[in-house]
């Protein structure tokens, strides 16, 4: 497993507070991590879902063909880029006459018009053997009424390259953690590692030693105060140290306790430490959609368009949306 790739996204779609700005290695797998807030703190959110996926959006297909269906039949293969021509001829054959003309600039979009007013136009697609992946999207350009004649879009768009919709909510385990450094004995005070994870973000914890706990502490408590809450537990007073080590502390018993083997573990209580809520799931930058994006563009690396789309309550809304490279992988 590659890096992380951990983001902190608005809940308003404004798009990254902090992390990204990476490259990816094609073929490596990245664990995502995804925190949703709203107005500065974590966004309320009920049974939520997620879709990262990187792409061309909007782009065509290279190669292949598609069929049109209708209720009474379906189509002959229509080669991607097909003209006017072509596309009115297959689809006259399931839906009588039709006339075709361009849609946009792509090359893989066209209009279907009915050639009498009042006559429905209802079409769905089959992607047959278009490539890179792509869908066939039908939508209803006119509708048909007295005196108006139906028409509809038919547009061939890419899917994403690749994509991930599985992510589950992170583990706070192990994120706030009390561990014993070392024993004491005749040469070595005996020492505690305090660490407070990134991922805690409110809160307070207590220590507890023997019976004994100190007051509650808050979550970014200095090495000092902490010193001095560990000095007000029965049994303690003078005889611990804190000092600062990473992201956390080494507490240390000293003086009275120290050079000795102390029999009185000292504990954590992280009970109301508050964390953030993050989503995490992996996403893999391998498949032959990925590979062919990197032969269109001629070079080692490939630009994309990396987007995250949040479900909730069957209400989709798009996070992020940011241009983003894939490099190839040197070792094949």
């Amino acid at each position: 497993m590659a890096a992380s790739l951990t983001l902190a996204l608005d809940a308003s779609g404004l798009g990254v507070l902090a992390g990204g700005g990476q490259t990816f290695t094609l073929n490596d797998t990245y664990n995502v991590r995804l925190r949703v807030l709203q107005g500065g703190l974590d966004a309320s959110l009920s049974s939520p879902s997620f879709k990262v996926a990187f792409g061309r959006a909007g782009s065509s297909p290279s190669s292949g063909g598609f069929k049109l269906t209708t209720s009474t039949g379906t189509s002959q293969e229509i080669a991607y880029n097909a003209s006017t021509a072509s596309v009115a001829s297959a689809v006259s054959a399931i839906a009588g006459n039709v006339t075709v003309a361009t849609y946009g600039s792509s090359g893989s979009a066209w209009i279907v018009t009915a050639a009498t007013a009042n006559t429905a136009l209802s079409f769905s697609g089959v992607t047959f053997s278009l490539f890179p992946s792509s869908t066939v999207r039908i939508n209803t350009l006119i509708a048909p009424a007295s005196g108006v004649t139906a028409s509809q879009v038919v547009q061939l768009v890419r899917l994403p390259a690749v994509s991930a919709s599985t992510f589950t909510t992170a583990s706070t385990a192990n994120v706030v953690t009390l561990s014993k450094i070392q024993d004491g004995s005749s040469t070595v005070n005996e020492s505690y590692r305090l660490n407070i994870g990134l991922d805690a973000v409110g809160g307070s914890f207590s220590l507890v030693y023997g019976s004994n706990a100190t007051t509650a502490v808050a979550y970014n408590v200095g090495s000092a105060a902490l010193q001095t809450a560990l000095s007000s537990v029965t049994g303690l007073q003078s005889n611990v140290s804190v000092q600062p080590s990473g992201s956390g502390h080494v507490i240390s018993f000293v003086n009275g306790l120290g050079l000795t083997n102390v029999s009185t573990a000292l504990t954590l209580d992280a009970g109301g430490i508050q964390y953030a809520a993050y989503y995490e799931g992996a996403i893999t930058f391998s498949g032959m959609d990925l590979e062919q994006m990197l032969i269109e563009s001629a070079s080692n690396t490939t630009t994309g368009l990396l987007e995250i789309e949040l479900t909730e309550s069957a209400r989709k809304s798009t996070l992020l949306q940011t241009q983003i490279s894939v490099r190839r992988d040197v070792q094949t």
